[in-house]
């Protein structure tokens, strides 16, 4: 690290000799890299400043037990980019074939494809909302008989067990919770300095 820095130090000093400096894109450089500097500055004084009080943590434990539920699934998952291959895998899956083997072979979604589609537990909260919506209502074993269409693309659903979820205690979880909420102070701090600013 020292030695990088000494190696900087003498490569800006020459460019400053040979001029660098006066160039319009350099300058312009410069000032960029001092305004990051400075906002990430302002960002770490915001944070430093946000007082995160108990009830709030409260009510943001609150807010995420109930969003996440009661229940975690286990789901087989196959993403495809559109509907109509959708359908056609559909049509497989109800024809015999193995939702493991189609989802090795088509699906999209890299973090379930070498395991035949296999998600983690997850509980119903932390699925994309419209996959949520179906995982609630599926059966164990069976396949959703339409493809369910996300932002992601189109998904084919089927649901391999349920059990009831254990939600993290909020101490357990308190340190990403202050975060969480420091975090969207600062964004309401940057938005309101947005609304108001004239950037020059």
């Amino acid at each position: 690290m020292r030695e990088q820095l000494i190696n900087q130090t003498m490569m800006a000093q020459e460019a400053r000799k040979t001029g660098l400096d006066k160039m319009p894109l350099v300058q312009a450089q410069v000032e960029l890299a001092g305004q990051a500097v400075l906002a990430r500055a302002w960002q770490q004084k915001v944070l430093s400043e946000v007082v995160v009080k108990d009830d709030q943590i409260k009510a943001e434990y609150a807010a995420l037990i109930a969003r996440l539920g009661k229940q975690e699934y286990l789901v087989r998952h196959l993403l495809v980019a559109d509907e109509s291959t959708a359908k056609l895998l559909i049509e497989k899956l109800q024809s015999g074939a193995k939702m493991a083997d189609l989802a090795a072979q088509y699906s999209r979604d890299a973090s379930t494809k070498d395991h035949g589609g296999l998600t983690d537990w997850t509980p119903a909260g932390n699925f994309l909302p419209p996959v949520a919506d179906v995982v609630v209502k599926l059966e164990k074993g069976k396949v959703w008989p339409q493809a369910v269409h996300s932002n992601a693309g189109w998904h084919i659903l089927q649901l391999e067990d349920k059990r009831p979820f254990t939600a993290p205690t909020m101490e357990a979880i308190k340190p990403q919770l202050t975060q969480l909420i420091a975090r969207r102070e600062l964004e309401a701090q940057a938005q309101a300095l947005k609304a108001k600013a004239v950037v020059q």
